[in-house]
């Protein structure tokens, strides 16, 4: 999965990097894959689309024009496409810990 590190007091603010979430003496953090022995706050980043997924989502999105289309994304690697007529599934996945990404 993708992350990026979106707290801006965090030296490594927006730092983009592939990790994976673990969980070291108790708290929940995200693993760069990219280093050795690098992990940040899970509070301080947020997960990303990939460009395969951005390019999916957008592919949607001109197939439903005037449909909502948005894309889940989950932790473990859960990725879901939606097109819909309203917004309660889009706030029911929110709900349950999917990062939503829509388009206009």
């Amino acid at each position: 999965m993708i992350y990026k590190v979106t707290e801006e007091s965090h030296p490594m603010f927006g730092n983009i990097f592939d990790g994976k979430v673990v969980e070291i003496s108790g708290e929940k953090r995200i693993w760069n894959n990219e280093t050795v022995g690098q992990s940040y706050p899970y509070s301080s980043c947020t997960l990303e689309m990939s460009k395969n997924q951005e390019s999916q989502l957008l592919s949607l999105k001109a197939h439903y024009p005037f449909r909502i289309c948005f894309a889940a994304l989950d932790d473990s690697g859960d990725f879901q496409l939606w097109q819909v007529g309203n917004r309660r599934k889009m706030k029911t996945l929110a709900m349950l810990g999917y990062t939503i990404y829509s388009v206009q």
